[in-house]
């Protein structure tokens, strides 16, 4: 009898599912709020700098985003145009500015309206802490391969303030 309850005790006891893992974070929620998204226009030209924020007066963080596609094929184009999104900033612990150039993107000779650059490259993504009272902005630099005329392209920021 001791045998057959030994059994039947190991049964029900090996049968009891485990719970479910649980996922605990001690990190606070942090609300974001978009502060900028202005399209660019379109252009075949370096753009910017373009101011996005100032950082108030005990500064910022912030999430900057670029997508960025082809508005205009280009003409007689035989070798890449590139476009290289970057972003400038003062950093809380440095004297000057930081700018971080992301990676190029190239429009493969005349290229195609709707082409779009940010998943051909990356992801143009970036997060700073901006020094109190200084701006965050960005630029372009557009480098036309050989053409008759160069492809255009367009610029859709997103920036999220952080904290």
């Amino acid at each position: 009898m001791k045998s057959f309850l030994l059994i039947l005790c190991s049964l029900v006891l090996f049968s009891i599912p485990a719970p479910a893992p649980q996922i605990v974070s001690n990190a606070p929620s942090v609300p974001s709020a978009i502060v900028y998204s202005t399209i660019s226009a379109s252009s075949n030209n370096n753009l910017g700098p373009i101011t996005v924020a100032t950082a108030g007066s005990s500064g910022n963080t912030y999430r900057l985003w670029f997508y960025v596609d082809q508005t205009v094929a280009g003409t007689g184009c035989t070798t890449n145009t590139t476009v290289v999104p970057s972003v400038t900033w003062t950093d809380p612990n440095n004297a000057g500015n930081t700018t971080v150039n992301f990676t190029s993107a190239s429009i493969t000779n005349n290229g195609a309206v709707g082409n779009n650059l940010t998943v051909v490259a990356a992801t143009f993504f970036a997060v700073v802490r901006a020094k109190a009272s200084t701006v965050v902005q960005y630029s372009v630099t557009y480098t036309v391969g050989t053409c008759t005329t160069g492809p255009s392209y367009q610029v859709y920021p997103i920036l999220e303030q952080l904290s």
